[in-house]
């Protein structure tokens, strides 16, 4: 391998996909629940990034467990959360 190789960063999502030849969907998914939460973060900014992420990621794969239609389930996913996270306490930061 080369030096180049070796340095060239960041990686883009379409290395990631070619060399590990992981779904596009799974990179896309997670890059959009990436951009709910940053929008959550905003909306709660006395919540961890942490909590906001794994009430997320909760409320996602709850709601994709028994789903059949599939396409509005990040949105779902993400108002659903921010119904949670709205009866959480404050936390320190």
């Amino acid at each position: 391998m080369s030096l180049v190789a070796c340095t060239r960063l960041p990686i883009s999502s379409n290395d990631i996909v070619a060399r590990y030849r992981i779904p596009r969907s799974i990179i896309s998914l997670d890059q959009t629940l990436e951009r709910c939460v940053d929008a959550l973060a905003v909306r709660f900014p006395h919540l961890h990034r942490d909590t906001i992420a794994g009430c997320l990621r909760r409320c996602y794969d709850d709601l994709s467990a028994g789903a059949t239609v599939t396409d509005h389930l990040v949105p779902l996913a993400q108002h659903q959360a921010a119904e949670h996270l709205a009866t959480l306490p404050h936390e320190q930061t």
